[in-house]
């Protein structure tokens, strides 16, 4: 009798479940917990069954769920404290916000308009957003040397420059808001 490759794979799963005991077989028993680790919107669990099919079973982890809710300061980029398991998250929403940050401010000094006021908008935005950019790579290369004794700092600085960056850009911009 010929097996496929998936009857194969059930099958030593199993068997790996199952425990032998005197009194003949009985099905491990696996307590579940909420997820310590999310990919995306998916709750993924590793300690409960095999690495391709992990969850949570359902299991709600209020911690996850409260920062995941919090007020965003850019897309990408929450206002609540990142733990510093998060720190390639917080480093790759900042890099983001300096690569937007940087090609706006591009835009404005390649400012090719003959009218008058769009040129001396185009250089009030620049000197607005400079200083501000420059704060938010500072802290951004702050957060990237950090270490788990001074992360916590380092972290709200960096949040506390990239919402000015952003306040700043809003400013530029109340005119046509209100």
């Amino acid at each position: 009798m010929r097996f496929s490759t998936l009857a194969a794979l059930i099958l030593a799963v199993s068997f790996s479940v199952v425990s032998f005991a005197s009194d003949g077989p009985k099905m491990a028993h696996k307590p579940l917990e909420p997820a310590k680790r999310y990919s995306g919107q998916t709750p993924i669990d590793l300690s409960n069954g095999l690495p391709g099919n992990n969850g949570t079973y359902g299991l709600p982890n209020h911690a996850y769920e409260a920062w995941a809710k919090s007020k965003k300061i850019a897309p990408s980029l929450n206002d609540a404290a990142y733990p510093y398991d998060m720190k390639k998250s917080l480093i790759e929403s900042l890099d983001e916000q300096i690569l937007w940050g940087e090609s706006a401010i591009a835009n404005w000094k390649n400012n090719s308009s003959s009218k008058a006021e769009v040129g001396a908008y185009a250089k009030q935005a620049t000197e607005t957003m400079d200083p501000l950019l420059a704060k938010l790579k500072d802290a951004t290369k702050s957060v990237k040397g950090a270490g788990t004794g001074d992360w916590s700092n380092a972290e709200a600085g960096a949040r506390r420059a990239a919402a000015e960056f952003r306040a700043g850009y809003r400013s530029l911009h109340r005119n046509a808001t209100h």
